[in-house]
């Protein structure tokens, strides 16, 4: 198999994640933060050394929280739905937001009203036009942002810094939740320096080369802290055992480490762990990745027949979603997988808004091809021919 659909995600993972998952699984694996045996306190010790290698990739401060969720789904889940919004409240969001941001936007808008107002657009560039913002910043001021920090549709890479001044210009105590799924662990240090982005979601399967079943957001600034801890303003998404003040049945939240109930998956902790420090080896395969995006791209130009939806070339990176005149994007998938053994991903990408941008809905949504690691120029070579033969068969 060529395997071409690292946005869903990477693939393979690193020899050494996976036999740190072995290891634990055969010697370590125990319930952290529930015992006090020495396994238990191991693996309490193991969480903590996750946090701070996190901390570390993303460039943020030691002294800031990791909250560790099953899923970055799960974390924005619990930072939307948890913060006290009303009609009086106005929630931008990107044109690139996947479902893991709409739908629980689009619930709470209809439990309170709240206002949904997107970002303006450079219809021609695909970019957020930073002209427009602070007119429409100024007409309807942001309470909440929620921006992807890579669109896992097209691979633009969102002016997230940009925005955040823009913002916080004209309101102080605007919220910031950026979407790091397909970003941390690739761009280098998106929170270095930067005190202006309050939660940071990350997934560790991603473009973290962890496994699946974890993932959470980085508390980036004081504000976002004493935001969780305030009940006139945030009320717990999920409940449950802590192992904390287990006699008191009011979820607390004091702390960030407070949010994390039920048992944490200790084997992905370990693998996202051991990740991370394999990435900070040197292995964080920006400079391959952005390559190998530009010579897919330069492949399918020269290809009658192809459509691709670009952003312009410095802010794009590993994913590129394109179509093929007379085939429906779901039938270019099948092809490459029965006939050429190649793997990609088709449809819609749960990324309802910037579908009506890219108006491909003739062709049910895009083919989407997302470079990793390990990704070679020999299975980006035999990706564009096998495309020049699907698209020939056509013309």
């Amino acid at each position: 198999m060529i395997y071409l659909d690292n946005a869903a995600t990477t693939f393979p993972k690193p020899q050494c994640v996976a036999e740190e998952v072995q290891a634990v699984l055969k010697k370590q694996c125990v319930n952290p933060g529930r015992g006090s045996y020495r396994a238990a306190a191991a693996a309490v010790e193991r969480v903590e050394m996750c946090r701070k290698n996190i901390l570390k990739i993303a460039g943020g401060n030691q002294a800031n929280s990791v909250v560790l969720t099953p899923s970055a789904t799960v974390a924005l889940n619990m930072l939307i739905m948890g913060l006290h919004l009303n009609d009086s409240h106005t929630v931008y969001v990107s044109a690139y937001e996947h479902n893991a941001v709409m739908r629980p936007l689009f619930q709470k808008q209809q439990q309170t009203g709240l206002h949904i107002r997107q970002l303006p657009m450079n219809t021609q560039t695909m970019e957020v036009d930073l002209e427009r913002l602070d007119y429409d910043f100024h007409q309807y001021p942001p309470d909440v942002i929620c921006m992807t920090h890579v669109s896992n549709v097209t691979g633009y890479i969102l002016p997230i810094h940009s925005v955040c001044r823009v913002a916080r210009s004209i309101q102080k105590n605007v919220i910031v939740i950026v979407d790091g799924s397909q970003a941390l662990g690739l761009l280098e240090e998106p929170l270095k320096e930067d005190s202006s982005i309050d939660y940071y979601i990350f997934a560790a399967h991603k473009t973290l080369y962890g496994i699946f079943g974890l993932g959470g957001f980085i508390c980036n600034t004081q504000y976002a802290h004493r935001l969780l801890a305030d009940t006139k303003k945030y009320t717990p998404y999920l409940c449950g055992g802590t192992g904390r003040d287990s006699l008191n049945l009011e979820m607390q939240c004091s702390t960030p480490e407070d949010l994390e109930c039920a048992s944490l998956d200790i084997v992905a902790v370990a693998a996202l762990s051991e990740a991370i420090h394999w990435k900070l080896e040197g292995n964080n395969g920006w400079a391959e990745e952005k390559n190998l995006t530009e010579k897919i791209i330069t492949g399918l130009q020269n290809i009658s027949g192809v459509t691709l939806y670009l952003p312009l070339e410095g802010c794009r990176i590993s994913i590129v979603s394109f179509n093929v005149k007379g085939y429906k994007a779901d039938e270019v998938a099948m092809i490459l997988d029965e006939d050429y053994g190649i793997a990609v991903r088709c449809g819609y990408h749960c990324a309802p808004l910037i579908h009506e941008f890219l108006k491909d809905r003739e062709y049910g949504g895009t083919v989407r091809v997302s470079v990793g690691k390990f990704t070679t120029d020999k299975e980006i070579i035999a990706f564009i021919k096998a495309i020049e033969e699907i698209a020939g068969e056509i013309l």
